[in-house]
């Protein structure tokens, strides 16, 4: 007669607790990368940041310029790199579990710290704007994958143009990639912003929010982007529409006369005013 052979219970806890830990270790991604100058030389002492809607990690070059990260969730991160002297540069990359993620490589330009000076010293204006409208022509087409590419290709070499990345967030919504769409416009709040570019990017992050699902959220970005700007209608436009879907007319009301009311000749207001006539005649 054939014997059973017992498992001691203890060893049986044990292994599925390694295997546990083995999967999580797993579904953690790991990925490398160079920080250079112009030259190709490598960055000692680089900063590199990696941050998604959640969390955020740093991490430093060495004397070789490679820096890495090992305990990163599969997701859109957004990797920003920092050397005094030379002007920073950000990519956002989809990092992937279970797969050798392609090694990232920054060439940083000889200037400013910041952001927002000598973001255009040694480039070539024209290629620059060749770039852009090729993006803006995919983007305009529906090709929104191809526009992506493209306005990352401008970000990496011109990191101060704000609005490149308000359009590649935009681009990304488009696309209903919106937690990449999230880390686009998340890039730019870090940036002394004009409040005609703080404002789009307010009620961008009320779209988002609206299109997931989470009306309250998406209420108060759109309350915020008309705090920036009070006489612009198309935050209070989109605040009546909300109120409309959750059959709220007495807010639909007062958000779309505000809208009417604060630029009388803009097509928001002209959409207000049909609306407005909706819930008027409303029981």
């Amino acid at each position: 007669m054939q014997q059973v052979s017992r498992v001691p219970l203890k060893f049986l806890v044990i292994t599925l607790w390694y295997s546990a830990l083995t999967i999580s270790t797993l579904a953690q991604a790991r990925i490398v990368g160079t920080v250079l100058n112009e030259t190709e030389e490598p960055i000692q002492g680089a900063t590199v940041s990696a941050e998604n809607t959640a969390r955020s990690f740093t991490s430093t070059t060495d004397e070789k310029g490679f820096f890495g990260f090992i305990t990163l969730n599969g997701g859109p991160w957004a990797f920003t790199v920092r050397a005094p002297g030379f002007t920073p540069s950000q990519q956002l990359v989809r990092v992937r579990e279970y797969v050798r993620n392609r090694p990232l490589k920054f060439v940083l330009a000889r200037g400013a710290v910041g952001f927002g000076i000598g973001a255009l010293t040694g480039l070539e204006i024209g290629d620059v704007q060749e770039k852009l409208q090729a993006a803006e022509s995919a983007e305009v087409e529906h090709r929104y994958e191809d526009a992506i590419h493209l306005y990352q290709e401008i970000i990496e070499i011109a990191p101060a143009l704000t609005m490149v990345n308000l359009k590649l967030g935009n681009a990304y919504f488009q696309n209903e990639s919106y937690e990449e769409a999230q880390i686009a416009y998340q890039m730019i709040l870090g940036n002394d912003l004009d409040s005609s570019i703080a404002r789009e990017v307010y009620c961008n992050f009320g779209d988002i929010r609206l299109a997931v699902g989470m009306t309250e959220e998406a209420q108060g970005w759109y309350w915020k982007a008309h705090n920036t700007d009070l006489a612009w209608s198309k935050p209070l436009l989109k605040l009546g529409r909300v109120a409309l879907a959750t059959e709220d007319h007495a807010s639909a009301r007062m958000y779309l006369e505000m809208a009417i009311a604060s630029e009388p000749a803009s097509t928001e207001s002209t959409e207000a005013k049909l609306l407005l006539e909706q819930v008027t005649q409303s029981p």
